[in-house]
């Protein structure tokens, strides 16, 4: 059995400003910074994706609602 390569993204250092105390803190806990920043700013994109999208499926739900799924007649189950 083949077993896919799976890499690593690649990284970028890049200077962040982080308020003293609670960079102090947070090293104090052991917090993975670059982990949390990394998965802030994935969340904070399909955030950002989901209200720009909004519109599309507004009307995808609509289209649904008004004629059904392409599906509808296809079904055996």
């Amino acid at each position: 059995m083949r077993m896919e390569k799976t890499s690593k993204p690649l990284k970028k250092a890049v200077n962040v400003f982080v308020d003293e105390k609670l960079l102090q803190d947070v090293r104090n806990s052991e917090i993975n910074v670059s982990a949390v920043l990394n998965n802030a700013l994935r969340r904070e994109l399909a955030k950002r994706w989901q209200v720009e999208n909004a519109a599309a499926f507004e009307a995808n739900r609509k289209d649904v609602e008004e004629n059904g799924l392409w599906s509808d007649g296809r079904r055996m189950w």
